[in-house]
């Protein structure tokens, strides 16, 4: 019986000035995705524009030992309008990886034709045909979080730290600066 391939993972970001980065060498693809979130998480405090996880089986010469996973570009976030917003180019999704944001989009797993996005703080969902009709969605929840009379992103930190059981509760106020009173009561 021939041995079972080895392979290793090898997450990567790229800087605005095209320096590609390794961010290490790994046994598994879970802990490799580890290691690669958490360093989206700092994302607003470097120029990164892309990042990639590669799976390279180990003894094989030449290209044919590696295989690109996924492939993800950094853009602006549609609700807390930083550049923290990553969307992978190969399986559609995208995520904000900005503190206090979340937001996000994804394909519907039950409804091709659909795709999904949403923003946790305020337990916001929707449903959109197309991607650009949910980016605009998404738009349109910043927006209305910059008409509330805070700043963004201190109204989306403020939020997520209601939602995980902070004392006081901000849900019923953001409610009411965004203009719906009737969902506080």
């Amino acid at each position: 019986m021939a041995d079972a391939e080895r392979e290793v993972f090898v997450p990567s970001v790229e800087q605005g000035d095209g320096i590609v980065v390794g961010l290490g060498i790994f046994s598994t693809e879970k802990i490799a995705m580890s290691v690669l979130k958490d360093f989206l998480k700092r994302t607003e405090q470097m120029d990164l524009i892309s990042a990639e996880m590669t799976r390279w089986v180990i003894d094989i010469i030449g290209h044919e030992g590696s295989n690109l996973l996924f492939r993800m570009a950094n853009r602006r976030c549609p609700v807390c309008e930083r550049n923290t917003f990553w969307i992978d180019l190969v399986s559609f999704n995208a995520m904000c990886y900005g503190s206090g944001c979340g937001a996000w989009i994804e394909d519907n797993i039950h409804i091709e034709e659909i795709i999904d996005c949403g923003w946790p703080p305020l337990r916001f969902l929707h449903q959109s045909p197309t991607v650009e009709s949910a980016m605009t969605e998404l738009g349109k929840m910043g927006a209305r979080l910059k008409a509330a009379g805070q700043a963004d992103s201190d109204l989306a930190a403020k939020a997520f730290l209601e939602e995980y059981g902070e004392e006081g509760s901000l849900t019923d106020d953001v409610l009411r600066k965004m203009g719906d009173p009737k969902l506080a009561d």
